[in-house]
């Protein structure tokens, strides 16, 4: 699978968790904001490149439950 396959948002979830994909929480993610960047092609055309999950998943790391992720902390 190459980085810039456009994948649809189950095959996105799979990539998150492949045990329980998250379909759920990605499209409420792209309601709400804070998930992995995405490609509208149309009103029903959604799709994600392996790339950008990787990077939101990356982003997401932390060393403990209070670590906020603030590089300033």
């Amino acid at each position: 699978m190459n980085e810039n396959d456009l994948l649809t948002t189950t095959q996105a979830a799979e990539v998150i968790d492949k045990d329980k994909p998250p379909v759920r929480f990605l499209e409420n993610l792209r309601r709400t904001g804070g998930g992995p960047v995405f490609v509208k092609l149309s009103h029903r055309f959604v799709r994600y490149r392996r790339k950008d999950i990787d990077a939101w998943v990356e982003s997401n790391l932390r060393t403990s439950t209070s670590d906020n992720g603030d590089l300033d902390a």
